[in-house]
């Protein structure tokens, strides 16, 4: 945030709870383009980054509490609300909003646009080739792709799937097949790390003042939520329990700040764009035209919590140290007393020590002979299964093909008979079919074709129809499953979860 903004923010919204729209005006000269940059970066249309942003400062105006002191830098607030809503969109309508995921999710090379999707001779098909300002919606600001580039693939992955495609940690979970926790730490990490690398220190909170050396920072066991939280790639219900815990927590209070000022610095990051002149105008028609929600209905300020206890220097933990503790005198025959019930206490000590690793050697031994057997024992079991479903595929005059995950695991078979192209899943992730679809793409052509959109249900295993055999179709065709936003099969595949060819 530049440091000479006058009058600062926090009067601009003391002036809008008093009602005065000039306000409006000076904090969208202010942070318009920053917004609306955003907003194309989650979802590259300019049509609906324009409405976010104007829903957004309209918000500001019949709201203002919503951006009140208590809950954080107001250049945060805003642009984590800008966030919310795009990526709101992209779950409500699908569409191309994974194009705007940098082109390194995963390895050490940048790979392909997400939206990218692969020919059957080598070559891409690559998001910008649709037209239109998408396809350059995937660059990516050089501040960003370092501060990414210190990352993991597997946090890269995360946090391009939850920061950029509108994805919550359970859909990562499910897309990538890594447990809720791991997701949820991956995240937490992730966004520690970039807000190291992106936050300009004079937003960093003084941590010094009023510390003890030594002291441990508060920590609560739900921080990494508060992360989530902040990201809104919680689930509703899970969001709603963390907002009441909120209330409560000042570690979780602190956490959800520094992730709000990150979302703001990777926008400020990015390139900026202007809104169109005439959007100014809009908004300021409309604030004029709108009444302020009335007193009862604005969101309340987070409470204030009495600060955490002092925290004690390791000094005071010692006994040797504590100046209230009495001082014994002791005789020559008291000490060498002591010393002998000492020397007995450290050999039984030794011995109980001895026979405690050596019984949790042999459990350790044992448990891992157990589990080893009890993982080969899964995974013969999980390719009886695989060969179980796709002996479904074997119809007398029907071709069919295996697609198989990025990391060559079967994931689905294809059963094409009588003009019909029919799918089983073999361990495609369940999906919420309240806003994602799986989509079946030919891919033999010069342009990726959508077959048909479908749901994975737990447990179902069976052949379902998902849409019509091309009459014309080359024998050597290739698919391809990609997981959407939204209900609708988009013009070009997403994030592709498998791929395979058709074999006569």
């Amino acid at each position: 945030m530049p440091p000479s903004f006058d009058p600062p923010d926090e009067q601009l919204v003391e002036r809008l709870e008093e009602g005065a729209t000039a306000a409006v005006e000076m904090l969208y000269d202010r942070y318009s383009a920053l917004a609306y940059s955003h907003a194309r970066r989650i979802r590259p249309d300019d049509g609906l980054a324009q409405d976010v942003v104007h829903e957004v400062f309209l918000t500001v105006w019949s709201d203002p509490r919503r951006f009140h002191p208590t809950r954080g830098r107001l250049a945060s607030l805003l642009l984590s609300e800008v966030h919310q809503r795009a990526l709101d969109l992209v779950r409500r309508e699908g569409g191309p909003g994974l194009q705007a995921i940098p082109e390194f999710v995963s390895g050490d090379e940048p790979a392909a646009g997400p939206r990218d999707a692969r020919a059957p001779g080598g070559g891409s098909v690559g998001a910008g080739s649709a037209g239109g300002s998408a396809g350059s919606a995937t660059l990516v600001a050089e501040p960003i792709r370092d501060a990414l580039g210190q990352l993991s693939p597997e946090q890269r992955r995360a946090v391009a799937l939850e920061f950029y495609g509108g994805y919550t940690q359970r859909e990562v979970a499910a897309i990538t097949g890594a447990e809720m926790g791991t997701v949820a730490s991956r995240t937490y990490t992730a966004a520690q790390r970039l807000r190291r690398a992106l936050v300009p220190p004079v937003m960093e909170p003084d941590e010094r003042s009023g510390s003890v050396r030594g002291s441990v920072k508060p920590r609560c066991a739900d921080v990494e939520q508060a992360v989530g939280w902040a990201l809104r790639v919680l689930e509703p219900g899970d969001e709603d329990l963390f907002t009441e815990h909120l209330l409560t927590c000042p570690a979780c209070r602190d956490m959800v700040r520094r992730t709000e000022d990150l979302i703001w610095a990777m926008a400020a990051a990015d390139e900026q764009a202007e809104p169109p002149a005439e959007q100014r105008d809009r908004l300021l028609a409309a604030v004029a035209a709108s009444p302020q929600i009335s007193e009862e209905q604005r969101v309340r300020p987070w409470p204030e919590l009495p600060p955490p206890p002092p925290a004690r220097s390791p000094q005071a933990y010692s006994l040797a140290w504590n100046p209230a503790r009495p001082v014994v005198s002791s005789t020559t025959s008291d000490l060498a007393e002591a010393r002998r019930r000492s020397a007995r206490r450290r050999r039984i000590g030794l011995l109980v020590a001895t026979v405690v690793v050596a019984v949790i050697g042999i459990a350790g031994i044992s448990l891992r002979q157990f589990g080893g057997a009890r993982q080969e024992q899964a995974a013969r079991a999980n390719a009886d299964d695989a060969q179980r479903i796709l002996a479904q595929l074997d119809v007398p005059g029907a071709r069919h093909a295996v697609l198989n995950s990025p990391s060559g695991q079967a994931a689905a078979g294809l059963l094409l008979y009588d003009g019909q192209i029919q799918l089983a899943s073999v361990a495609l992730p369940v999906n919420n079919a309240d806003h994602t679809t799986y989509v079946l793409w030919e891919m033999s052509g010069d342009r990726p074709a959508a077959v048909g959109t479908f749901d994975v249900h737990p447990g179902d295993h069976g052949l379902h129809p998902v849409g019509a055999q091309p009459p014309q179709a080359d024998p050597s065709t290739s698919y391809a499953i990609s997981i959407e936003n939204g209900r609708r099969a988009p013009d070009l595949p997403g994030l592709v979860v498998a791929t395979g060819q058709v074999a006569n």
